[in-house]
């Protein structure tokens, strides 16, 4: 497996761990989230003489103990260590009592100038869903670190290597988990199975509010053949047999598990602008693949538009995180089909972006700025769009 020391994100984790009293390492299961939390204890010049204690909250009774535990027993377990990880706590049951004791007692040991210092480190495979109440309102100093798949700005900038047109097609044809990225094609596959069979759904199927499971993977599958269009939920309704509200609720649990992201229409001038219908992309393309059994080259595939198309915008979303930059994405159209692929915007100024995939890329470059479509021009003022193809995709990553 790729060493997360090489992923430039340990660097990063030590800082925030070492400036907040709470770091949350966020991120789809199977991303990496533990073994990063291993490497850094493990690392040298770290954590010099500490004490750790950790609960991984995948075990029954490890979770038990911490459900039935009042604060101040919950308190005296964590009282001698100087690193507290908390593994997985998407799976308590009360997770808003947990960390009402850890700022009580942040509170008491601050107050009394007793182990001031202590750093607590909490996992979660979903953020929104079982983030804390308590945690909005607490003064509770906090960070949030966000830990995806490999991306491809950090594939690059590893010295042992680069993205070539066998990287692209590695890519879009497994995704960038970790373990498959080292993986033989055979090996991928088999790996890409195992994370969608036994660990992508596994935090969602245990959720109360999902009442049918199979209907919940084929919503996800819907959305994988449908990746880059529009979604129309009542259409996904119809076609599952819910409601539309079951199928929106089915929907944001599956992105706050990181599986999949949303990516909504630009519309404020125009009543030309399509307003209504949102795309979804997958975080990972290998999942998407894997979803539909598709793991084709690219030169026949006729979804590689598509899936040009989800690895830009992912990857983009992705190296801005790594940049500790959020810059809103959008998607543009009219109801006379004009349209742009990619818009974010960043303060007052919006920029497009045309994702093209370059079949001639060994051949010829791509221009690097097109013309952007009349009704666009004409509501935005904005006269060219930024061309991605492979030859310039690094770029449109790091600027």
């Amino acid at each position: 497996m790729l060493s997360l020391f090489d992923r430039g994100f340990s660097r990063e984790a030590i800082k925030k761990i070492d400036e907040n009293k709470v770091l949350f390492v966020v991120g789809p299961r199977k991303s990496g989230k533990t073994q990063l939390i291993t490497e850094l204890m493990e690392e040298e010049n770290s954590f010099p003489n500490t004490n750790v204690k950790r609960f991984n909250c995948d075990n029954y009774n490890v979770r038990k103990v911490l459900d039935d535990a009042t604060p101040r027993e919950f308190q005296k377990q964590i009282d001698n260590y100087s690193i507290v990880i908390i593994e997985e706590a998407q799976n308590l049951g009360h997770l808003d009592a947990l960390f009402k004791a850890i700022v009580d007692k942040k509170d008491e040991d601050t107050k009394n100038g007793e182990n001031a210092n202590q750093r607590i480190i909490i996992t979660l495979s979903s953020l929104e869903q079982r983030k804390p109440r308590f945690l909005n309102r607490s003064k509770l100093t906090y960070e949030i670190f966000y830990l995806f798949p490999i991306s491809a700005i950090e594939i690059a900038e590893n010295d042992q290597t680069s993205i070539t047109p066998l990287s692209f097609e590695r890519i879009m044809r497994f995704g960038l988990y970790p373990e498959v990225w080292q993986s033989t094609e055979e090996q991928a596959r088999e790996v890409l199975e195992e994370i969608t069979s036994q660990y992508l759904f596994r935090d969602l199927l245990e959720m109360e509010t999902i009442k049918k499971p199979a209907l919940l993977r084929e919503i996800l599958r819907l959305l994988a053949l449908n990746v880059g269009n529009e979604i129309s939920i009542s259409k996904l309704a119809k076609f599952t047999g819910l409601d539309d509200k079951t199928v929106e609720r089915y929907i944001n649990h599956l992105i706050e598990a990181f599986i999949i992201f949303r990516i909504r229409p630009l519309n404020r001038r125009g009543k030309n602008e399509v307003r209504v219908r949102d795309k979804y992309f997958f975080w990972d393309l290998g999942i998407r693949n894997c979803l539909i059994d598709n793991f084709g080259n690219m030169a026949n595939r006729i979804d590689r538009d598509q899936l040009w198309l989800n690895l830009c915008i992912a990857e983009r979303l992705k190296a801005n995180i790594l940049k500790d930059e959020s810059y809103p994405g959008f998607f543009w159209r009219t109801h006379d089909k004009q349209g742009i692929d990619f818009v974010e915007q960043e303060d007052s100024w919006i920029v497009p972006y045309k994702l093209k995939w370059n079949e001639m890329q060994h051949i010829q470059k791509s221009d690097k700025e097109i013309k952007t479509p009349p009704e666009f021009r004409k509501l935005y003022g904005i006269e060219k769009q930024m061309c991605v193809s492979q030859d310039n995709f690094l770029d449109f990553l790091k600027q």
